[in-house]
């Protein structure tokens, strides 16, 4: 055993429990499966682990069976192992299927065992490469469609900052900054605040973060703004364990941030926390939602809880039903979190600039309250103007953010300032969701027929 392969051990030996995304799949082959399997249904002790022996065996499967079906049997081998086993087991996996597979092979990884596998995939590469292997890794997560895009992401900030550790946070947060945000909140800076606060690496961080009482909202207000969404993002899902599971108290300390977008990216975190704690129950989930102080709290987070059942496949169907018993336009808002480009046609809703064949024409105005409207159908080669009013600047842009690559002229390259207008002619036909660059929280929809 070479000094590595024990250190690896060492390291990965014990680590947090907290489920940020859950996941399971049924899996079956024909190949035949490593030894270590054959004999003892995977590794059941720590102390059973062979380092070298798995690297062999399970790099041998990979050549043989190909690294996507060796993944599947490995969750499936380990899938019902304790937390510890598991989390160490994908560790290994994800540094062989890097160093077997190379880059490309990291959209294998997902959060089945929690982020092991990013763990292990984006450590081996950063000791391999270099922080410049990020700028690879991003690459990568931008070929990937839907929520395994994020989940690349996200992920990637999981293993950044178990590579890094503690001593290196803000090192960490800036070797982010080299990727480019699939999701505006969910992504590599989340993953660096979700593991310094709910550790699942190492023995280096074995408790869950402290709560310092005079600052429950730490680390956050000292943090550069651009950071300042993820971190109050990752709150909900810590607080969730420091205040075992007080709902009713977390959504009172969002309703105190005084930001906008700071405190609907809080409310956003409670509703992950609140799918996930619920073991991913509709009814219980809405009733953790229930449990904010405000209409704006409980919109925010049923719209994330229903973004997390969408992602997660065996429950994807149950999504829309987050939505339910909201009122006409909050129901539209949430609905529009329960998968890409599944936002409902409302060309027959009365809102003010529809449809109406003959016209050219129409506007959408920003304020505080967002896009009015919404969702707005017109014919190929309308014009849209897009007014603010209010005290606050804004840049309407097609999605993603922040490439807008969905529909690139859809971009006016430079903010609008308030009081201003932008006007764009619609040429292409489709669905075009946009949001706002500068706070991507707010959101629109326009469809445009021939």
């Amino acid at each position: 055993m070479t000094k590595a392969d024990l250190a690896t051990i060492v390291r990965y030996t014990l680590g947090g429990v907290i489920v940020f995304a859950v996941g399971y799949s049924v899996f079956s082959t024909e190949h035949n499966v490593p030894l270590t399997l054959q004999e003892s249904g995977a590794v059941s002790k720590v102390s059973d682990f062979d380092v070298p022996k798995m690297r062999e065996e399970w790099t041998e499967y990979i050549n043989s069976a190909g690294a996507n079906e060796a993944y599947k049997e490995f969750k499936t081998a380990y899938g019902d192992k304790d937390f510890r086993i598991r989390h160490l087991a994908s560790h290994l996996f994800g540094e062989i299927l890097y160093q077997n597979e190379g880059m490309k092979s990291v959209t294998l990884c997902d959060f089945a065992f929690n982020p092991g596998c990013f763990h292990g995939f984006v450590s081996a590469a950063i000791v391999e490469e270099g922080l410049g292997a990020l700028s690879d890794l991003d690459a990568v997560c931008h070929q990937v469609v839907g929520s395994e895009a994020i989940s690349c992401q996200h992920g990637t900030g999981h293993g950044v900052y178990d590579y890094m550790g503690p001593k290196r946070f803000m090192e960490a947060l800036e070797a982010c900054d080299r990727l480019k945000p699939i999701h505006p909140i969910v992504n590599c800076t989340l993953g660096v605040f979700m593991e310094s606060s709910i550790p699942t690496a190492s023995e280096e961080f074995l408790q869950i973060r402290p709560l310092e009482t005079e600052n429950p909202y730490a680390p956050c207000p000292a943090m550069p703004k651009k950071y300042h969404q993820s971190c109050y993002y990752h709150l909900g899902p810590w607080w969730q364990i420091v205040f075992k599971s007080d709902f009713t108290r977390m959504g009172k300390l969002c309703e105190a941030v005084g930001n906008m977008d700071d405190r609907r990216a809080c409310f956003l975190g409670i509703g992950t926390s609140s799918a996930a704690s619920s073991n991913y129950e509709v009814v219980l989930a809405i009733q953790q939602c229930e449990k904010m102080p405000n209409k704006e709290g409980k919109l925010f987070c049923r719209m994330s809880a229903a973004e997390q059942f969408y992602g997660l496949l065996p429950v994807r169907t149950f999504a829309p039903s987050l939505c339910e018993e909201l009122d006409k336009e909050d129901k539209k808002r949430c609905l529009e979190r329960t998968g890409p480009s599944k936002v409902i046609d409302f060309a027959q809703s009365n809102f003010k600039g529809k449809s109406n064949g003959a016209a050219k024409e129409f506007r959408v105005v920003f304020s505080d309250n967002g896009f009015e409207p919404e969702n707005l159908t017109i014919n190929k080669g309308s014009t849209v103007i897009f007014e603010t009013i209010g005290d606050r600047s804004f840049w309407p842009a097609s999605n993603l953010h922040p490439s807008h690559m969905m529909y690139p002229e859809f971009d006016p390259q430079i903010p609008v300032d308030k009081n201003d207008s932008w006007s764009f002619k619609f040429d292409k036909i489709g669905t075009w969701n946009y949001h706002n660059h500068l706070s991507p929280l707010y959101t629109g929809v326009i469809t445009v027929k021939e």
